[in-house]
């Protein structure tokens, strides 16, 4: 099979499994026994709701209220990406296996995300200090 990566808007409430059991209207059983029973009551952009314990859902969803926090998800995600990259640039012979032009520009990918990871940081910053 192939991959695949979604993302997807939700709105979200805290909210235990009990509580949510209530609301929905039906018993949950977490996929795993070791989740706390607290959790979130998530409502999808065609209406439908769900339960999702805490633990999955910090993993897969970030604060996206306002304007800094999606800057915030944004600069993650790069500096994430960039340390990848910059991990591969840094392995033995990596260059013999992408090849020399593949190599360079990876390099260069790396410089312009470093500027954009930095610009992004700009912009934190003033939106943190100008509040």
């Amino acid at each position: 099979m192939k991959k695949y990566l979604g993302t997807k808007l939700v709105t979200a409430k805290p909210m235990t499994r009990v509580e949510a059991e209530v609301i929905l209207g039906k018993s949950i059983k977490p996929a795993k026994q070791e989740y706390s029973g607290e959790g979130y009551l998530v409502r999808y952009e065609d209406g439908y709701q769900s339960w999702s314990p805490k633990e999955v859902f910090v993993k897969a969803y970030k604060p996206a209220d306002n304007f800094l926090d999606r800057l915030i998800i944004e600069r993650d995600e790069v500096q994430q990406r960039l340390s990848s990259l910059t991990s591969a640039l840094m392995q033995e012979d990596f260059q013999e296996k992408v090849g020399s032009k593949q190599y360079y520009w990876m390099q260069e990918q790396r410089n312009a995300m470093e500027i954009y990871v930095e610009v992004l940081n700009k912009r934190i910053t003033h939106a943190i200090n100008n509040k």
